[in-house]
């Protein structure tokens, strides 16, 4: 079978998913390929003659994706990373194969437009996420974001779920809602705009941090 063609299959799969489901998919084969390097270069670390050696280096990547270790390590590895990012075990692996093509990630965000109508941001709602959001304090500003950005990728969160999350980011449920919103927007200029407008007049809010 061809490239195109394991491509083509892969992205058929991931957009039945849904459009969340696709999109952890594809962030969970980011983290897996992040701790397969990692995974690599500690091997490599540990049996190179010379760590700085980048020509014998080359030669040990695929030694090292020889020993008895490797494919255990990658088994558990994405088991693991199923599990954490809510998705099938073989949704991870149609998200590989699809990164086999450089094109792939466009290829498939094309076809999950076309399939699946973009969400609509409450508008009204907006103003008062931009607030919370950018009343907090500055080393959660970011967080909250992040946790804004998983919030949106599930595909349902009740009440004792986003507390739960709130809490492994470090912020309040309502603060994670309002990151949500605010990614949701592409809002994140306005947030910073308004953080630091806030910082100027002395009123970073604590209320929303926890």
């Amino acid at each position: 079978m061809s490239i195109h063609h394991h491509t083509e299959q892969a992205i058929n799969a991931l957009v039945a998913l849904g459009r969340k489901a696709a999109i952890r998919a594809l962030k969970a084969e980011r983290a897996h390929n992040e701790a397969q390097d990692g995974w690599l270069n500690d091997w490599i670390d540990e049996h190179a003659n010379d760590p700085d050696d980048e020509d014998e280096r080359d030669e040990l990547w695929l030694d090292a994706q020889e020993v008895v270790e490797y494919e255990p390590f990658l088994a558990g590895l994405r088991a693991e990373l199923a599990e954490d990012y809510g998705i099938p075990l073989e949704a991870l692996q149609n998200a590989l194969e699809l990164m086999n093509n450089s094109d792939g990630a466009d290829m498939l965000n094309e076809r999950l437009d076309a399939t699946y109508p973009p969400e609509t941001v409450d508008a009204a709602a907006l103003p008062a996420a931009i607030e919370t959001v950018a009343g907090l304090a500055p080393a959660k500003l970011f967080t909250a974001l992040q946790a804004g950005e998983f919030y949106n990728d599930q595909d349902h969160v009740d009440a004792a779920d986003l507390e739960h999350f709130a809490s492994h980011y470090g912020i309040s449920p309502e603060a994670m809602v309002a990151a949500g919103l605010v990614v949701a927007a592409n809002a994140l200029g306005k947030v910073m705009k308004r953080h630091d407008q806030r910082i100027a007049e002395g009123s970073t809010a604590a209320n929303v941090t926890r």
